[in-house]
């Protein structure tokens, strides 16, 4: 008797059925399947193929690259690596979503590669500005006996981690080398706003999104690596507790400047107005200042401090207001 499978679903006389009873694909359905699966990869082959094309010749032009879209990036990069850069350039690979970035010593590698000095010095102790200034100097002597093969890649996956953070002014003065080309991807697509606007100008970058099936198996294996965020669930504890104070300036400490002032901004507005301030409020203090200069600006600003629990939403008279999560007595010592 021919049964389809939803029958299967149903224990008939409340036994399930046995393995030998179970519904047979059709080697033709099969066939069809597979050939469909194959016919899906070659299309993500060619596609990826022309967009490693597409990202290749930008660099060359003088562009950064900055790609995003839903899905891990790993293994779209690595295929950039390994078809278009390799064993043509150097390539140096920095995994932002790691939470210890060797950021410093793959500017030493890549000085030693420019400089090829007879005798190797010891760089380990010198400051990101001075490894920096180092590879212009070695760019000016290249230029005068300039070869292709001298430049060299810097690939900066999950650039929008805070790992990287503290390296930002440093990347954006490397995309100003034109011997170099710097290509990120990002998750978060909203978080090259976050910047300033003279980073974003000295990193000059080419928009490419890429959707991939890829989870993130890798990347969430080294998310914060055993530890907790340093802002997860920081502000629970009561309002006038000192140690709230303290945890809530580590916060400051991993966001942006623009941050900072933003919310010391607030912190002033919010003691004039205990009850709360509307984002209007915000904005017109903030546009006064200089802060920002239209209300989308704000809003990308606002959206990590909300995320970080830093400001939250109440709703009062019918009126949404926003507040800072520390009292009247914290706020005075914050601003103090």
């Amino acid at each position: 008797m021919n049964r389809t499978y939803a029958d299967y679903l149903i224990p008939i006389g409340g036994k399930l059925p046995v393995k030998s009873s179970l519904p047979i694909i059709e080697d033709s359905l099969y066939i069809r399947l597979l050939t469909e699966e194959k016919i899906c990869q070659q299309s993500e082959s060619k596609k990826w193929k022309e967009l490693h094309y597409s990202m290749i010749m930008w660099s060359l032009s003088g562009f950064s690259v900055l790609i995003h879209g839903y899905g891990s990036k790993r293994r779209f990069m690595n295929e950039f690596i390994q078809n278009m850069l390799k064993p043509q350039f150097l390539t140096l690979v920095i995994r932002g979503y790691c939470k210890h970035v060797k950021f410093k010593s793959s500017l030493v590698e890549l000085i030693n590669y420019l400089d090829d000095p007879e005798e190797a010095v010891n760089m380990s102790e010198w400051s990101l500005d001075m490894l920096t200034s180092k590879i212009r100097k070695l760019y000016k002597l290249q230029t005068l006996n300039f070869s292709p093969q001298k430049r060299a890649f810097i690939i900066i996956n999950n650039i929008d981690c805070i790992s990287l953070r503290p390296y930002l002014s440093t990347i954006a003065q490397l995309a100003q080398i034109p011997i170099l080309s710097i290509l990120v991807t990002v998750d978060n697509i909203r978080w090259p706003f976050l910047w300033s606007t003279s980073l974003l100008h000295k990193m000059n970058f080419i928009y490419i999104q890429v959707h991939t099936k890829d989870n993130y198996s890798v990347e969430l294996k080294h998310q914060w690596e055993g530890t907790n965020p340093q802002w997860l669930n920081l502000l629970i504890e009561d309002a006038n507790s000192k140690s709230k104070l303290d945890r809530f300036d580590t916060i400051l400490k991993c966001l942006t400047p623009s941050h900072v002032q933003l919310t010391k901004l607030i912190a002033t507005l919010q003691l004039n107005s205990p009850h709360g301030i509307t984002e209007d409020q915000i904005f017109k203090d903030a546009k006064s200042s200089m802060l920002v200069t239209t209300k989308d600006a704000l809003s990308h600003l606002l959206v990590e401090l909300y995320t970080h629990d830093i400001l939250v939403k109440e709703h009062n008279n019918g009126k949404q207001i926003v507040k800072l999560s520390l009292s009247t007595d914290l706020i005075q010592k914050f601003l103090a």
